[in-house]
């Protein structure tokens, strides 16, 4: 095409597949929705797609979320409009459609980047699986897939760099992790509040002995002897103190990891339930839609039962008006015969 930009050595829309690429053609939703777009009305019908997909069904049709993405692959728009469409937050399938974009066109630099960010965006997405039921995927492992994966969507990706290696030539740096500074904060707190509580444990128990000393001053043999004794029933306090402390923390560490258990297993349990409410509400959706195509088969067959019974008796009117147009030749063709059988009669007697 004249004015093209070369992408990866060829036209952009080639990077699709030619199968796939000929059935985005023929769709009505190219046909009506895509054609004509430019990088500013695009966004309107990006924000009206309701699901990511590809091709789907035994006639494998194609979803409009693959239809949108060979718009922008045909319109081209620059990098800056695409990144844009990757960092706003109000609509997610603009970004999703933004991010494969990326993915297709850019380099492995760029796709590190600008689509490691959307694994911290937790979002719902829905997906139309082949054989066109829907299921629920997150934004984070949308963008995951992405980056790892070298097909998806029925597009094929174009081998990335190891991030490794752009990390070894110092193109990119190490990835860091939203979690990192809190999980940082955290034990270093933890570790402060470990060595306050050794500080303190260990001057107490200079304050004990000091104490046990003070008291063991200006006493004669027998007295000192009774002393020590305390002093050592003193010491075996202490230790039973340090050892019960030591027992009450591991009992809150333990409180603390169960806790932790108690609220994974509660997200869990909610991501399950919110999974399930989704595929819920998926089966009544397919079983309207089913009972609507039955209808619909329904009414076409009584149509098409009209139809044929009129087309019956059409046929067999025609039937007899051929019938009694061959009655008609062959009642002719007597006449004409009986004729010349009286011509050559007469013909003879004279």
């Amino acid at each position: 095409q004249k004015g093209v930009n070369s992408i990866k050595g060829t036209d952009p829309q080639f990077l699709v597949s030619r199968i796939v690429r000929l059935k985005v053609w023929e769709t009505r939703f190219w046909k009506e929705v895509c054609f004509g777009l430019n990088a500013e009305t695009f966004i309107d019908a990006a924000i009206a797609c309701d699901y990511v997909g590809g091709t789907y069904g035994g006639s494998r049709k194609v979803a409009p979320f693959l239809c949108l993405v060979q718009t922008l692959l045909k319109i081209q728009p620059d990098m800056d409009v695409v990144l844009e469409y990757i960092k706003q937050q109000d609509y997610k399938y603009l970004r999703a459609i933004g991010a494969v974009y990326l993915r297709l066109t850019g380099s492995a630099l760029q796709v590190y980047q600008y689509l490691e960010p959307l694994l911290n965006d937790f979002r719902k997405l829905r997906i139309r699986e082949f054989d066109g039921s829907y299921k629920l995927t997150f934004m984070d492992e949308f963008a995951d897939n992405l980056v790892k994966k070298e097909n998806l969507l029925d597009l094929d990706f174009p081998p990335l760099t190891n991030r490794q290696v752009l990390e070894g030539t110092g193109e990119l740096e190490p990835r860091m992790s939203m979690l990192d500074d809190e999980v940082d904060l955290s034990v270093e707190e933890m570790e402060e509040m470990a060595r306050e509580h050794e500080r303190e444990k260990q001057l107490e128990k200079e304050r004990e002995m000091e104490a046990a000393a003070r008291a063991l001053e200006g006493l004669d043999d027998d007295e000192k002897e009774d002393g020590a004794e305390i002093g050592s029933r003193i010491t075996r306090r202490v230790q039973d103190d340090e050892a019960e402390n030591g027992g009450r923390r591991r009992e809150r560490e333990t409180d603390a990891e169960r806790d932790e258990r108690e609220r994974k297993r509660q997200a869990d349990y909610e991501r399950e339930r919110d999974r399930r409410l989704a595929r819920e509400e998926e089966r009544e959706r397919n079983g309207d839609r089913d009972r609507d195509r039955n209808d619909y088969r329904d009414r076409e067959k009584e149509r098409d039962g009209d139809d044929y019974r009129e087309r019956r008796r059409e046929r067999d009117r025609d039937d007899y008006r051929e019938k009694g147009r061959d009655r008609d030749r062959d009642r002719d063709r007597d006449r004409d015969d009986y004729r010349d059988r009286g011509r050559d009669r007469d013909r003879d007697d004279y």
